[in-house]
Order: structure tokens, then sequence, then C-alpha cells
């Protein structure tokens, strides 16, 4: 991928790396990314690899290891990869052509090799090279230290090393039960899901989350012929924006991004207009579309993970609840390690 530069600065793409419910339509909505002269994205934000995503689940492929998994499968899940990748450099080549930043995000369950996630799922040794996608001309060869630990994602290194790496975190006793509810809305209330079901493992955790970031703290020590840029990645957390929003004019100083076109306050969409949005949109967009700026009141403060124990007991059932609780007991010390390294603002 070639870099263009202006005025001496280099504009390599912002990969904002999220999950599920961590407020990023309204870092997205901030940041006001249509408005930044230097910066460009698409209408959604990014979540190109969403229809892999989707692939892997319609077809049950979590439901054993990646071994048994066919020729005519493979082949399927290849097109539906090949085809986000496709988009992808859609955007990167449109942001190189005006000589602007490429501003995207991913949630990281969704950009993880699939056999990295049947061999997690099913407790199998990790492959040693994950399957990757084709990102043909953007592969440019860039030395990576061979000591560093494998990045796990279908991205190639070269192509993540030209990144520049945002994450955006949110407490899983806040995230994990919003993303649970949100999918049970959209398949209504006569179709339970079922808790137990593997493709759950693989999403309610932060292990992804901090593999890729630790992956861009490694690739961070540079060999000694190594000419490419290195990122430290950033690590926002969600109650901090929520609590203290001028740490988003931080973060866009620190990556490239135009401060004063951050938006704390903006227009509602009409009633008339959010009831036109497609099932999905409106059940992860509704806050954000109805609202006219920062809805206080989401954090993690005052709260505790046996506290929201009782409530998803309440609200989801036993069942349901202990998986909430084991998931947000296990995703914890992820979280808790990925805040420790969150960016603040300065004293």
């Amino acid at each position: 991928m070639e870099e263009n530069t202006e005025d001496g600065k280099s504009r390599q793409p912002l990969l904002i790396f999220t999950y599920p419910r961590t407020t990023s339509n309204l870092l997205m909505r901030m940041l006001s990314i249509p408005n930044q002269s230097d910066a460009v994205s698409v209408e959604s934000g990014g979540y190109f690899f969403l229809p892999a995503f989707q692939k892997i689940k319609v077809m049950k492929l979590l439901d054993c290891p990646s071994t048994q998994w066919t020729n005519k499968e493979w082949t399927s899940l290849k097109e539906v990869y090949t085809s986000c990748a496709d988009n992808l450099q859609g955007l990167l080549r449109t942001a190189n052509k005006m000589e602007k930043m490429a501003v995207f995000k991913e949630h990281t369950p969704f950009i993880i090799s699939p056999p990295v996630q049947a061999s997690f799922v099913h407790e199998d040794e990790a492959p040693e090279h994950p399957w990757r996608i084709d990102l043909g001309v953007l592969n440019d060869a860039t030395d990576v230290n061979s000591a560093v630990p494998y990045n796990q994602s279908v991205f190639p290194s070269e192509f993540l090393l030209k990144c520049v790496p945002a994450f955006l975190i949110r407490h899983p006793a806040l995230a994990f039960p919003s993303y649970y509810r949100m999918i049970q809305d959209i398949r209504g209330e006569g179709s339970p899901i079922d808790p137990t079901k593997p493709i759950f493992k693989q999403v309610f955790t932060l292990r992804w989350t901090r593999n890729m970031f630790d992956w861009f703290l490694a690739v961070n020590t540079k060999s000694p012929n190594d000419k490419s840029p290195r990122q430290i990645p950033i690590v926002l957390d969600a109650d901090d924006i929520l609590t203290d929003p001028k740490l988003v004019l931080h973060f866009c100083d620190l990556v490239g991004l135009d401060s004063s076109k951050v938006q704390f306050e903006w227009d509602p969409v009409p009633n008339e207009e959010l009831q036109k949005e497609d099932t999905i949109r409106k059940h992860t967009r509704s806050t954000l579309l109805s609202s006219t700026g920062i809805t206080p009141g989401k954090t993690f403060d005052g709260l505790t993970v046996e506290g929201e124990y009782g409530k998803w007991r309440i609200e989801f059932g036993d069942k349901v609840a202990d998986k909430l609780h084991h998931w947000v007991k296990t995703a914890l010390p992820d979280y808790e390690y990925l805040a420790r390294n969150r960016l603040q603002l300065p004293s």
C-alpha cells in the first residue's frame, strides 16, 4: 500500500479495534469523520468483516474443529472473506487517491482467523500459521520481528504495521449483557437464544482484543533494518469517554484527526426516519440516532459484577445469567489489563 504524505505527514489508516456494545457508534459520531478534511470512512464506520462472521455463524462452523470443515465449506468461507477484503480495499484506495486517512473500525472477535476461533472454542492447539485474507498490492513487504507473538487476525501483519492502532474497550459487565439483550431483541421473545452455543464462547471474551493489543506492543520493537513506521496502540475506555468527552479531543491530536471537528451535540434523527432503518441498525444505533448528545449514566461507576448478576437473573433467567457471569468473570483480567493501559488526559 502506498503511503501518501501531506505536509510531511503519513496518511496511515486508523484502525479502531472494538467489540460489540462498546459505544463505538458514539465514538464515530463524536469524531465526525464526514467533517474531517483529511479523513474518510464509510457510512457504517467499518465492520467490513461482519458478513464473514455471520457466515461462520450460519454455517455453524464453530460446532466442530476446523480440521473437520469440508472443502465446500472452506470455499464458501474464502469467498465471503474475499468480498469483505475487496470492500475494505475500496476504502483504502479511495483514501489514498484523496490523500486522506482511512478510518474504520472492526469488532475484534469478527476478524480473528477462523481456524483460530475454532481452536479456542474446542480447546485445541492453535494453528501455527493462521489463515489470512489476501490484500493483494496492499501486502507490501515489511520486516516483522520473528520473535514477536503471531497475529491471530485475518489481516496480514504487513498491513497491520501500516495502520494506526486504537482500541475501544468497555467493562464486560456492561458490554456482554447489552450484546446478548440486543441479539434477543432482534430474534424476538418467541425465539429464545441458547447461551451454550459455541459462537457465544468465541464472542464473549476479551482474549482477542488483548492478543491484538499485545501484538502491536511487541512489534513496536523494531528490527535493525526495519524502516516502516511503528505505532504504540492507544486504548480508549468507554467510561472515560462518557465521563470526560474531552478525552476524544486528545485522542484526535494523537492519531492525526482534527480535534476542532469533534462533536458533543447533534440533531436527532426524526422518529419517522428511525422507523425506516433496517432491524439490526435500529437495534444497534437507536439510542444514538434519537439522541442530541452523550447520554450520561451508562458507566460502570458505582456498580459491581455481583450486583449486575442479580439483575441478569431477573431479566434473563438463571441459565443465561450464569453464563453471562462466567463470561464476565473470565474476561475481567483482560479488561483490567487493557484499562491499565488506557489513554488519559494529561495532568
